[in-house]
């Protein structure tokens, strides 16, 4: 009986771990931590070691390294060692920041996308490298992973504006509406919810919530944008097209 039980466990430990490596890099760490996990549960620590051996560390959550140390696992020395290398990929990418090679900073970036799941800002840094190289749809799905994972305002406000971008005019309204809900201050999301009206022709409303992101901080010149909206609004064209 004891043998089928174990048959049965390694058998889905198998499963986890083919589902596991057939994971995009930046969705594997809190997967692998998981599977260690269970492994350890399980009692199969050798196959525990061989899963870490060919994983990276600081994909790992804390917790879980904790447990591999005390197993006899994994060693100091190894954990100091991923830490090393995860600084000199931070520092690559805070010099492709300073020196503005977009290229650059993207390439960085993709060498940092197993710490995507311990570190989450990095999909937002990620997105918006990917929005001022005019591969929007991709920086959309970036910016979407980074709001499942973090409420930001800054980051809901940028998806919302990315959708415009893309013309998705109900999505775009619906995210700004949606952040204006929980009271958000972010001037630039009442702007967004103004353009997105006034290309329904809803222009009383967009001229209310351009003043909103006056109140909110706007800088001035988006007074003379309102006075040029009244004007538009009491001369329209007969047709647009946007």
């Amino acid at each position: 009986f004891r043998g089928l039980v174990g048959d049965a466990v390694g058998e889905a430990l198998d499963i986890r771990q083919c589902f596991v490596n057939a994971l995009p890099v930046e969705y594997r760490g809190g997967a692998i931590d998981r599977l260690i996990r269970d492994c350890l549960n399980a009692g199969d620590v050798p196959r525990a070691k061989e899963i870490l051996l060919a994983s990276d560390l600081l994909a790992i959550n804390p917790e879980t390294l904790s447990l591999l140390k005390e197993r006899g696992v994994v060693d100091q020395g190894r954990i100091m060692a991923a830490q090393e290398e995860l600084q000199k990929r931070r520092r690559d990418l805070d010099g492709s920041k300073e020196s503005h090679d977009m290229d650059r900073d993207l390439s960085a970036l993709d060498g940092l996308k197993p710490y995507f799941c311990r570190i989450p800002r990095l999909w937002f840094r990620r997105a918006m490298v990917l929005r001022a190289l005019g591969r929007g749809p991709e920086a959309l799905h970036d910016l979407n992973e980074y709001v499942a994972l973090e409420q930001s305002e800054e980051a809901e406000t940028a998806r919302a504006i990315l959708l415009w971008e893309q013309h998705d005019y109900v999505s775009a309204l619906a995210a700004s509406e949606s952040l204006i809900a929980r009271n958000t201050k972010f001037w630039v999301t009442y702007a967004i919810r103004a353009v997105c009206l006034e290309i329904e022709d809803r222009f009383d409303e967009a001229s209310t919530s351009y003043r909103s992101a006056l109140e909110n901080g706007a800088p001035d010149k988006i007074r003379s944008l309102i006075e040029a909206f009244e004007a538009f609004k009491q001369n329209p064209p007969c047709s647009r097209s946007f």
